[in-house]
C-alpha cells in the first residue's frame, strides 16, 4: 500500500500504522519476519517454494484458531503471548 500523507500528519499516521501492526497475530508477525529474512535475495521459484512452508507455519500457529474464531464471532482477537502492559 502506498499513500501520500501530509507532513503534519506523518507522525500520527506512523503511530496508527504501528498500532495496527502491533495488534496483529504475534505468531504471524514473527513468521513473516522469518520469511522476509530467509527469502530476501532468492530467485522467485525458490522464494515461492519456501513461502509454502511459512504459510503452513501460520496456519498451524497457536494463535491461528483464535484469529478465525474472533473473526467469525465479530470480535477483536485476544492473542496468546502478547504483553498487554505495553501501550
Amino acid at each position: 500500500m502506498q499513500q501520500v500523507i501530509p507532513a503534519g500528519n506523518l507522525a500520527a499516521e506512523a503511530r496508527r500504522l504501528a498500532q495496527q501492526i502491533a495488534s496483529s497475530n504475534p505468531d504471524a508477525l514473527r513468521i513473516g519476519m522469518q520469511a522476509y529474512h530467509e527469502c530476501t535475495g532468492l530467485d522467485i521459484d525458490t522464494a515461492l517454494e519456501k513461502n509454502l512452508k511459512f504459510r503452513a507455519m501460520c496456519i498451524q500457529s497457536p494463535n491461528a484458531e483464535e484469529g478465525i474464531r474472533a473473526f467469525l464471532e465479530k470480535r477483536p482477537p485476544v492473542w496468546d503471548g502478547v504483553d498487554r502492559s505495553v501501550t
